[in-house]
């Protein structure tokens, strides 16, 4: 749970700051849009995605196994 808690909001933070550097690419309106920095902005966007979708699986995960946990023991202390 730490390490995947930790990675997802090192993920966020890497990929939300990020796209600063490339705010002169995306949007200078003097500089006309050529296929590459369409490219770029396709590939780049699952990136941003990464971490609060791993923070997602991360709280699902944490949440499944708490409860199978608390099963388990309510089964030990009925039988």
């Amino acid at each position: 749970m730490v390490p995947a808690t930790i990675g997802s909001i090192g993920l966020i933070l890497l990929w939300s700051l990020n796209p600063l550097m490339f705010t002169d690419l995306f949007y200078d309106p003097l500089e006309p849009q050529g296929g590459w920095q369409i490219l770029m902005a396709t590939v780049y966007l699952p990136l941003i995605l990464w971490g609060p979708l791993l923070a997602v699986v991360t709280h699902a995960y944490h949440r499944r196994r708490s409860a199978e946990v608390e099963a388990h023991q309510d089964a030990r202390v009925a039988g």
